[in-house]
């Protein structure tokens, strides 16, 4: 049975308040009837609550200029620990985006518990950390969120955006690339709302988990066009500085990759790969070449239920194909690998031949997603 929402002071009880900080948290054993500040930062404070025999946590939200965005109650399990929270609660920096990193795994770590979680503005983890982050991001300015773009040139015409945060690059970049390559909305104009919604039914859970479904962004620049023209308005401040980043585009075509927090060798050559495909016809030519010697209805079939449109099929096809040998193991979870062995060497001696300088390391990324676990995938875990 889930538990009520609490007032952070509730009336006619008293409570007893300690301001400690995140990076120094140790929670005190067999507290009763108290309620501990344990983190306040930015955008975000959680409160810990012992009320007789029921532990909770709650956190408020906030928009960075303080503006409130709801509060979320988490019931704790009476047999955890007190001070096996401290390590899911530390933060050991105020980053503009370490609130949504630190909601995220909050959620999630309560989610794996089993642990009732409660919200007086939206229902179930993912909607939750949805809420939160459109809410945050709609009320940065864009040039805020432009200032923290930082963008590689590989040759002329492919733009690499690094991003701080893996929740900014989702929310930025969903409208850009689902115009171009959803199955449902490719082409089309829509709203965020109009998107939402359809992403919920293809879900097994029903909820909006988009901003940590995707681990990389790739585009070409005339999907930035109907933007530019204001078919899409009104703009969200992230989609405004993305749009303010980037040469609006007089006939020379370019391509657009985009990556968060610490860069990941495989996301990156992935996303790099759609972007040599779409601006060299060398490269297209010799990839075509070395697709057509193999089966790809195996990994057609996967991209169709991941829900990539068909006209991106062949590079989709391509970009996967070269993925690591581990990563095509994971989605053609029933097809016979050894057949994509030698097309996957294919593919990769190509890319390393176009590619027109050397992939940047860890020690070149800069994040506010230090505390974000990453999967293999580039994906918050």
């Amino acid at each position: 049975m889930q538990s009520p929402m609490l007032p952070l002071n509730e009336p006619g009880k008293e409570s007893k308040t300690e301001s400690k900080t995140l990076a120094h948290l140790s929670l005190p054993a067999n507290t009763e009837d108290r309620i501990i500040s344990i983190a306040e930062c930015r955008g975000i404070s959680v409160n810990y609550l012992k009320a007789g025999q029921e532990t909770l946590l709650q956190i408020s939200l906030f928009t960075p200029n303080g503006t409130p965005v709801g509060k979320i109650s988490i019931t704790v399990e009476p047999s955890t620990a007190d001070d096996s929270l401290a390590p899911m609660l530390a933060i050991p920096k105020d980053g503009l985006f370490e609130p949504l990193t630190f909601l995220h795994k909050v959620l999630k770590y309560a989610d794996m518990n089993s642990w009732s979680i409660q919200s007086d503005f939206a229902e179930g983890r993912h909607e939750m950390l949805a809420g939160f982050i459109e809410a945050y991001l709609s009320s940065l300015q864009s040039s805020e969120i432009a200032s923290v773009i930082r963008i590689r040139s590989y040759g002329e015409n492919i733009f690499h955006l690094e991003l701080p945060s893996h929740f900014l690059m989702t929310a930025m970049f969903l409208r850009f690339q689902e115009h171009y390559e959803s199955p449902n909305f490719s082409g089309k104009t829509f709203t965020l709302s109009d998107f939402k919604n359809w992403y919920r039914s293809t879900q097994e859970h029903g909820q909006f988990s988009y901003y940590t479904d995707w681990a990389g962004f790739n585009l070409p620049s005339y999907v930035l066009s109907p933007f530019y023209k204001g078919a899409f308005s009104p703009l969200s401040p992230a989609e405004e500085a993305l749009l303010s980043r980037l040469p609006r585009s007089s006939g020379e075509k370019y391509y657009v990759i985009a990556t968060a927090g610490e860069i990941d060798s495989g996301v990156l050559r992935h996303e790099l790969a759609h972007g040599l495909y779409y601006t060299n016809t060398e490269y297209r030519a010799e990839v075509d070449s070395v697709l057509e010697s193999v089966n790809l209805a195996p990994v057609e079939r996967f991209l169709d239920e991941a829900g990539y449109a068909q006209q991106v099929f062949k590079d989709e096809c391509h970009a996967y194909l070269g993925d690591s040998l581990d990563e095509l193991s994971s989605f053609l979870r029933e097809a016979d690998l050894t057949s994509y062995e030698e097309v996957n060497g294919a593919l990769n001696e190509i890319f390393n031949r176009f590619l027109p300088c050397s992939l940047p390391t860890h020690e070149d990324s800069r994040s506010d997603d230090s505390q974000l676990d990453l999967g293999p995938d580039g994906i918050p875990a």
